[in-house]
Order: structure tokens, then C-alpha cells, then sequence
């Protein structure tokens, strides 16, 4: 097969326009509620308590809609357009080029970088692979009336290019303003629906793990409450169908990941009762430590010592905290 070097140069930009309007995305796009910056966050990411209460419904709806339909509509036109410009070439080389470009420097790279959970690798190789198939279910329909009728001269995209610059500024400063006024005036609303969420959700990690934590937990109180702000939390964005495929993961040999509606580190499948068993003993043998130190600390201290060695990022020991100070001392009775 003889390359088309025109229609080469042409799917490698296409594939660039990709990755830098999602790199764009990532960097300039409206921050949550933790001021974490990006709508590319993946279905396997942390969500505070207020983002999940606003949002979580449908997370995995919009992650699918924004992460793949821009490379699905930028294939298709590609495809129109090589179709016109070039009738008699096979379009499906070039599309492929142009999907794998897109994801190149992204999810191509990152499902082989180290460091990462391996719930987050496989939501960048279901990227790569959903992304690149787009390319090979556009070729199904590459010479269809309904796309050569719906895809645009080379011309006309050119003209259209500004009045597209402009009003992608008017909706972009729309959208900064809106967010703007919908974080002050719901502000308030969010917090009440958080408080009632995090009530709702301690109730079901009570009726279902209660006095089984009192028990493993007698004498103290302070890990017994952390434990179930860590329950609710992680219960919050690791559901039962989610920990269900940790299960069946962690199987594979060599296989190292969080597990359990406690997600502690194991290589062997846990239940949710025998992940709260390992997170216990974790957190016991790290305060026992703090609590023999020569310099007493105190409880906040204390707090956040052990959750960095539970979790040391961030976000996750804010918001854990956030949940232990909603969870009133007195519902703790061990």
C-alpha cells in the first residue's frame, strides 16, 4: 500500500487537535470543590462527599460522553474529508493514525507508567482501545451517503474556523461566570445535602459493619470512629460492583491492589469484613507507636499521622477528616 503522505500529515494534526483540546481541558477546565482542576476525571477517581452527592449519578455517563464523543466526531470528519479530498484512498491506515496520535502522549503512555493503581491503568487502556475502535467503526460507514452529506468542504470548515473561535470565547466565559455564581448561591445547599449524605451513608455502615467495629475496636474510640468516616468515604467512591472487579483482579498473579470496602494493599481477594480486619490492624500498630512517642501529639496530629500512612495523598486525608468531624463522637460507643 502506497502512503499518502498529504493524508498522513493531515490524520497526525487531527489526532494532535485531540490531545491538546484534552490537555487544554485538564489545564484550564472549571475546578471542584478541592480546587482540583480538569472534566477528565476517570471513574476510578476520589470524589469529595459534596462532588459525589452533586455529580455521582452520572459520573460514568458523563466521563463516557466527554472522553470519547470529541474523537468520535473529529474521526468521523476526517474521514468525510479524506473521502472527498481523496476518493479512492483507504481511509481506515489514516484514521487509525489519527486516533493512536490522540492517545499517544495520554492514556497510551500512562497505562505503562509506574507508580499507579491498576484500576487506574485499565481505565487508560479502555481508553485506547475504545478511542482506536472509533476508528474502525467510522471506516464501516466511510463511504455512506449520510457522511458525505453531512461532512463539510475543506473550505468551509476553513471560513467557519473563526466564528467557531468566537463563540467557543462566549460560551467559555459563560460557563467561568455560571460556575462562579452557582458556587456561591448553592454553597449552603451543598453543605446541607453533604451533612444529610454522610448521615445516611453512616447509618448503612453501621447497620451493616457496626458492632462488628465496636468489637475489634473496644477500648478505642478514636480509630473506631476514623474507621467509619474511612468506610463511608471509600464506600462513597469504591461501590459494591466496583470492589466486586477488585476481587476478581486481585487474582491474577502478581497482581498488588486495594481491596475491601476498607481498600487496603493485598494480593489476595478480601472480603469487605476481612479488609476492615487488615485496615485495624494497620492503624493499631501505627498508633500504639504514636502514643509511646516521648513528646505526646495531639488528636489532630494523631489523625493525620495515620491516615498518611493509610493513604498519603491529600485530597483523601481532607476529605476523610472532613467526614470524621460530620460523624458526632457520641454514635461512637466503643
Amino acid at each position: 500500500m502506497q502512503i499518502n503522505l498529504g493524508a498522513l500529515l493531515f490524520s497526525l494534526l487531527a489526532g494532535v487537535a485531540i490531545h491538546l483540546f484534552f490537555k487544554a481541558i485538564r489545564r484550564y477546565g472549571p475546578a471542584d470543590q478541592s480546587g482540583e482542576r480538569g472534566w477528565q476525571r476517570t471513574p476510578t477517581s476520589y470524589l469529595s462527599v459534596s462532588d459525589h452527592v452533586v455529580t455521582s449519578p452520572r459520573r460514568q455517563l458523563y466521563y463516557l460522553a466527554f472522553r470519547h464523543l470529541p474523537p468520535l466526531i473529529v474521526t468521523i470528519l476526517l474521514c468525510g474529508l479524506l473521502n472527498k479530498l481523496l476518493p479512492e484512498l483507504w481511509t481506515l491506515p489514516y484514521l487509525l493514525t489519527g486516533t493512536f496520535s490522540s492517545v499517544l502522549f495520554g492514556s497510551f503512555r500512562e497505562v505503562f507508567r509506574r507508580g499507579i493503581y491498576l484500576s487506574e491503568r485499565l481505565v487508560h487502556l479502555y481508553n485506547v482501545v475504545i478511542i482506536n475502535l472509533t476508528a474502525v467503526l467510522t471506516e464501516f460507514f466511510s463511504h455512506s451517503a449520510w457522511l458525505a452529506a453531512a461532512t463539510p468542504s475543506l473550505e468551509g470548515i476553513v471560513d467557519n474556523i473563526w466564528s467557531s473561535l468566537f463563540v467557543s470565547l462566549i460560551v467559555v466565559a459563560f460557563i467561568e461566570s455560571s460556575s462562579r455564581r452557582d458556587h456561591v448561591d448553592r454553597s449552603e445547599e451543598r453543605e446541607d445535602i453533604t451533612e444529610r449524605f454522610v448521615t445516611s451513608s453512616l447509618t448503612k455502615i453501621e447497620a451493616k459493619f457496626g458492632d462488628y467495629m465496636d468489637e475489634i475496636f473496644a477500648n478505642h474510640k478514636l480509630l473506631n470512629r476514623l474507621m467509619r468516616a474511612i468506610l463511608v468515604f471509600e464506600d462513597m467512591n469504591r461501590p459494591a460492583w466496583m470492589r466486586f472487579i477488585e476481587r476478581i483482579l486481585v487474582r491474577i498473579p502478581g497482581v498488588r491492589m486495594t481491596v475491601g470496602v476498607a481498600q487496603v494493599l493485598s494480593d489476595q481477594p478480601l472480603s469487605d469484613f476481612e479488609s476492615i480486619v487488615a485496615a485495624q490492624k494497620l492503624l493499631a500498630e501505627r498508633i500504639e507507636k504514636l502514643e509511646n512517642l516521648a513528646d505526646p501529639i495531639s488528636e489532630q496530629e494523631k489523625l493525620n499521622n495515620l491516615l498518611e500512612m493509610y493513604n498519603p495523598n491529600k485530597k483523601y486525608i481532607d476529605e476523610v477528616l472532613a467526614v470524621y468531624r460530620r460523624i458526632p463522637a457520641g454514635r461512637v460507643t466503643a
